[in-house]
This record gives structure tokens, C-alpha cells and sequence, in this order.
């Protein structure tokens, strides 16, 4: 009897840690299904993370792009304004050298036709002067 009672008992503790067996795998198939899930959503918020910075790198990209289209535009208004500043000068000093030249001949001319009139007045006085000693030698 005494065996039989062990014996139904090794049996019961046998079911038990068959039932605690159960229970273990269970729980640790729950754990190890948890611990995929949350993997799993690590790994999904990592992607969200990557795709949010790789749309932040792109439009940084696109500003610094937008940026440098924009001072290169600055720069060629400005080398144009430079230009157009340097040829309104380059004419102006043409102008003013023409300008400049005019006055020069304008001035030879008054200068020649200066001394054209002096030589005709002395031509003048001269055959004044003839006509005079002509006169006078006339008269004598």
C-alpha cells in the first residue's frame, strides 16, 4: 500500500511538472512571441528614424541647393552692375577725350587764325607804311 501511495504520488508529481512544463513553455513562447514584437517595433521606429532623418538630409540638401542658386544669382548681378558701370565709364573717358581733342583744335584754330590776323595787320601796316613814304616821296 504504502508503495502504491508512492508510487500515485510520484505519479501526481509527474503530472505537476508536466503541467509546470506547459506552463514554462508557454510563458516562454508568450515571452519570446513579446520580445519579436518588440523587436519588431524597434526596428520599425529605427526605419521611421532613418526616413525622417533621409527627408531632413534632403530637404537641407534642397536649402543649401536653393542657396547657392541664389548667390550665384547675386554674384552674376553684381559682375553684371560691374560691367555695365565699367563700359558707362570707359565711354565717358571717350567722351571726355574727344571733348578733349575738339578743345585742342578748336584752340590751334583760334591760335592760327590769330596769327593769320596779326599777319594781316602787319601786311596791312606795312603797305600802309609804303604808301605813306610813297606819298611823302611824292610830295617832295
Amino acid at each position: 500500500m504504502e508503495l502504491e501511495k508512492k508510487i500515485g504520488q510520484a505519479e501526481k508529481e509527474r503530472q505537476e511538472e508536466e503541467i509546470l512544463s506547459k506552463k514554462r513553455a508557454e510563458e516562454l513562447k508568450i515571452l519570446q512571441q513579446e520580445e519579436a514584437a518588440q523587436k519588431l517595433e524597434a526596428e520599425q521606429k529605427e526605419q521611421e528614424f532613418l526616413a525622417a532623418q533621409a527627408i531632413q538630409e534632403t530637404k537641407q540638401a534642397a536649402a543649401r541647393k536653393a542657396a547657392a542658386r541664389a548667390n550665384l544669382a547675386r554674384i552674376k548681378r553684381k559682375h553684371e552692375l560691374e560691367r555695365r558701370k565699367a563700359e558707362s565709364k570707359l565711354q565717358m573717358l571717350r567722351i571726355n577725350q574727344q571733348l578733349e581733342t575738339e578743345k585742342i583744335l578748336e584752340m590751334e584754330k583760334t591760335k592760327i587764325k590769330a596769327e593769320d590776323s596779326q599777319h594781316s595787320l602787319d601786311l596791312v601796316a606795312q603797305k600802309t607804311a609804303m604808301l605813306t613814304q610813297n606819298t611823302e616821296e611824292a610830295k617832295k
